[in-house]
């Protein structure tokens, strides 16, 4: 499989997401968790935020060896008061609609870069 990487300066998107330590060990059981979370909330005190944004995974190194702090969530169309959340980050992924014939979805994977 080749990956096509390429460099880019992206424009600030607002977006919806619930912070969580973890290690990486445990993150594939937990992202779930996570996602559906941001969507109860968008659906619940955010009516109307979301309409053609994508989900959005975001990382930052721990403190610890093997543990890291992520930010999961969606992007929305505007900025929103916050429910005790903050947002930041270094480097995330954006998750494409899959094709309905084959599954396949793109991943774009973003580092920030200084």
């Amino acid at each position: 499989m080749a990956y096509e990487v390429i460099i880019e300066r992206t424009t600030e998107r607002p977006t919806a997401v619930v912070k969580a330590n973890t290690t990486w060990r445990e993150f594939p059981t937990l992202w779930r968790t996570l996602l559906d979370d941001v969507w109860a909330f968008l659906r619940r005190a955010a009516p109307g935020l979301r309409a053609d944004g994508h989900n959005v995974m975001l990382y930052r190194n721990g403190d610890r060896e093997g543990e890291v702090a992520v930010e999961v969530g969606v992007q929305v169309t505007k900025s929103f008061e916050a429910a005790g959340r903050d947002f930041t980050g270094v480097r995330w992924e954006i998750y494409g609609d899959p094709d309905r014939q084959t599954g396949h979805f793109d991943v774009a994977v973003y580092w920030q870069l200084t």
